[in-house]
């Protein structure tokens, strides 16, 4: 059992949704939108069609857009800049405290 063990390195690599890496100490995680962020996802785009300001609606559709996508490619960094600039427009809700907190990320 005490083998000849190689260790490599496999950052910057680019794996499909269903790869299994096996080692010590490995940690995985598959960032999907789950039905709870989903449901914060549409509750937030709701509330920004119920803007009445179309300068503010338009900003915030812009802010929100690219909320999908860093949420798609898991960037809390950008998520956090994003939920931020929605957040001075229309305020905090509890759909945006639902995303950061599934992201890690403070408002």
């Amino acid at each position: 059992m005490g083998g000849k063990r190689t260790v490599g390195d496999i950052k910057g690599n680019s794996f499909g949704s269903n790869t299994n890496i096996q080692g010590d100490y490995v940690s995985q995680s598959n960032i999907k939108q789950k039905t709870e962020i989903q449901s914060a996802l549409n509750d937030l785009e709701q509330k920004i069609k119920l803007i009445s300001d179309e300068k503010s609606k338009e900003d915030v559709s812009l802010y929100f857009d690219m909320l999908l996508k860093y949420i798609e490619e898991n960037k809390p960094t950008k998520i956090e800049k994003c939920l931020t600039k929605i957040k001075e427009i229309i305020g905090v809700t509890a759909s945006m405290l639902t995303i950061a907190s599934k992201f890690g990320v403070t408002l």
